[in-house]
């Protein structure tokens, strides 16, 4: 589920209903419903990282690469140093299907699955130091929810996952 407007402008994504009812709650701060879902399912883990809270980036974030998903453990300290800013590896957050790439090389979803797109709130700019707000990344199968976060200055990070279409 999409739950955004918390302070900051993040979005929470949380797949099982417990956590969903905790961030309902206010237990994640302030966050509301969108109303967008993708449905989760699939055989390959969707790795979830938590941002060290101070200094930042203070955020979730999901990969459904593998490649991404030990790039970013291996950059993990553990204790996590109070002044480092780094990805907390939490696990499997759930289960996707990959994208893969088409003869043009633009990544695609298989039949009865459909797209999930990623943008990201640019706080840690490839070219340098970190931006006055935390990270963030909108997840959506929505085209123009990402469009939207473009024309607000985030970067469409593409086809990310391939969530499968639920039966009318």
């Amino acid at each position: 589920l999409d739950f955004p407007n918390a302070p900051g402008g993040h979005y929470f994504y949380a797949s099982g209903s417990a956590e969903q009812a905790t961030v309902d709650g206010g237990g994640a701060g302030k966050f509301v419903r969108t109303g967008r879902t993708f449905a989760s399912g699939g055989f390959v883990p969707v790795c979830r990282f938590y941002g060290s809270m101070s200094p930042g980036p203070n955020s979730h974030f999901f990969t459904a690469s593998a490649s991404e998903c030990e790039e970013l453990k291996a950059m993990q300290v553990t204790p996590t140093p109070a002044s480092t800013q780094q990805w907390n590896f939490e696990g499997n957050g759930f289960y996707s299907v990959t994208p893969v790439a088409d003869a043009q090389g633009q990544m695609q979803c298989m039949a009865g699955t459909q797209p999930v797109y990623r943008a990201y709130n640019n706080a840690y700019p490839k070219s340098g130091g970190k931006n006055p707000w935390d990270s963030n990344h909108r997840y959506s199968t929505l085209r123009a929810d990402i469009d939207e976060m473009i024309s607000k200055g985030w970067t469409s990070e593409g086809i990310v996952l391939c969530a499968p279409i639920s039966p009318a």
